[in-house]
């Protein structure tokens, strides 16, 4: 059994996928520019959200109400004090969706959801 990564039990936590096919760079720029050989390549490609790097910035100012500061680190911040790396960021965060209660915990998750992730 392989163990979970933070970004997968997000993923799980939130129900999304943590692999996704997502539109190949290259093959969006071959067919942009009318190569041909934008046929012969596969148009998509499974790609994992990381929220540990690639995707953090977007997670931790993600918003999930109109108001301008319900964001997802200010949420955290308001709950927990020792959130001064990314891991334990993204550890409280996974707390919270595990077991929070809250209504601002189900909208976190609809947000998360919702949102277009690299």
């Amino acid at each position: 059994m392989t163990k979970k990564t933070l970004s997968q039990k997000i993923c799980e936590e939130c129900g999304i996928e943590y692999e996704q096919e997502v539109i190949d760079p290259l093959y969006k720029e071959l067919c942009n520019d009318g190569d041909p050989r934008c046929s012969q390549i596969k148009s998509t490609r499974k790609e994992k959200i990381d929220f540990e790097s690639k995707n953090f910035v977007k997670l931790f100012n993600l918003k999930y109400s109109e108001f301008a500061n319900d964001t997802v680190s200010n949420f955290l911040f308001l709950r927990y004090r020792n959130v001064i790396s990314t891991r334990s960021f993204l550890v409280c965060l996974l707390f919270e969706l595990q077991h929070g209660k809250c209504k601002k915990v189900e909208k976190i998750k609809q947000a998360i959801r919702e949102a277009d992730w690299e």
